[in-house]
């Protein structure tokens, strides 16, 4: 590189020259060409930047001897036995339960027969009342049971004591009734009639037997009885205290109820 600028440098310096020679016809001074020239290359040396110093060669890394890896082999496992499939079995179905019905109020059974008094001891019930002779009257039997509440005693339109409430307990009074027509006249259906008082006077409840409330039975002739079983419902703390039974146009009786009678729990 170094001769190459000389060379230019020493070519510029003859241009020079010639181009003098050729303006000014007067000789030129003598020029050291020499000495211009190394002037020129020091000049040159000088403008160009120091080169930096290359690093010195890094000390190769040395090869790391690689180690071939030692592997565990994988332990064989030993296949499990082969279970015997267990039988699908066949779901039993389910029963869609049915709907609880609402139960329906009992009917009321046959009614057992209370204890029977004697005929005897149930004339010394009686008491006549005005227009009563003739009609005699007989308890042929008489009891207290635990009984439902019957629905018509809350809706008196129903004619019916067959269908009870049974979670309503109170007190059924059961008693036989017979009335002899002593009389000189036929009882005719229609004209007979029974109310029952509690011990307090006041009237209860009842029914006929056959769970109906009116009176539709065959004419008493003379000399025959007049026989019906009556039903009697009263709270737990009560009790019927006698019957009032009428013939239209003859007469009524009363008939006083036994007090003495075994009270069920």
């Amino acid at each position: 590189m170094f001769k190459d600028l000389r060379h230019s440098l020493i070519v510029v310096a003859v241009l020079l020259s010639a181009c003098s020679s050729a303006a000014q016809p007067t000789p030129a001074p003598t020029v050291d060409l020499q000495a211009t020239v190394n002037a020129a290359v020091q000049a040159t040396q000088a403008a160009i930047p120091t080169a930096t110093a290359v690093p010195p060669t890094s000390t190769p890394v040395p090869t790391k001897t690689l180690v071939p890896a030692t592997y565990t082999p994988i332990p064989t496992y030993t296949p499990l036995p082969t279970l015997t499939a267990v039988p699908t079995q066949t779901p039993v179905p389910t029963n869609t339960p049915k709907p609880t019905d609402k139960p329906k109020p009992t009917d009321k059974p046959a009614p057992t027969a209370p204890p029977t008094i004697a005929a005897a001891a149930a004339a010394t019930t009686t008491q006549a009342l005005a227009g009563s002779a003739g009609i005699k009257p007989w308890i042929q039997r008489a009891g207290y049971e635990r009984w439902g509440r019957p629905v018509a005693m809350r809706n008196k339109g129903v004619n019916n004591c067959g269908i009870n409430d049974d979670k309503d307990i109170i007190l059924m009074f059961q008693v036989a009734l017979a009335f002899t027509n002593n009389t000189t006249q036929v009882w005719p259906t229609g004209t007979r009639s029974i109310k029952f008082y509690k011990t307090t006077g006041e009237e209860a409840f009842w029914c006929y037997y056959n769970y109906l409330r009116n009176e539709n039975h065959p004419p008493t002739n003379i000399g025959e009885q007049y026989q019906y079983t009556y039903e009697i419902y009263v709270e737990k703390n009560e009790m019927v205290g006698y019957a009032i039974f009428k013939v239209d146009g003859i007469g009524e009786v009363r008939v006083n109820m036994p007090t003495d009678l075994s009270m069920p729990n």
